[in-house]
């Protein structure tokens, strides 16, 4: 397994040591909400284009977005851009979703 998986990942993985880490529900949601936007790297048209926006967006006030989310996980958020092949890429604009009814 790739190492920045495998360091997404070890979130998402209960503790067997006993020790208890109170931040450890929200590092798990944010290791999925990583995965969910690398996967979604992976699929065509709007969701590939939000799962850009997302990772290349320069937000670091929010508590979700991708350098937040990185800098809680201790994560390089270089090197998961290099995994996501993303390293020299400008921000995606999102076309809005129309609704069709």
């Amino acid at each position: 397994m790739d190492r920045v998986l495998k360091d997404i990942m070890k979130f998402e993985i209960d503790s067997d040591d006993g020790a208890i880490d109170t931040a450890a529900p929200e590092k798990s949601l944010m290791a999925a909400i990583l995965l969910s936007a690398l996967d979604d790297l992976k699929l065509k048209g709007y969701e590939q284009a939000r799962a850009k926006r997302y990772l290349l967006s320069e937000d670091k006030e929010q508590v979700f977005s991708f350098l937040s989310v990185c800098e809680q996980l201790e994560l390089d958020p270089n090197l998961v851009l290099s995994y996501a092949k993303l390293g020299n890429t400008k921000v995606v604009k999102l076309k809005s979703k129309k609704n069709k009814s």
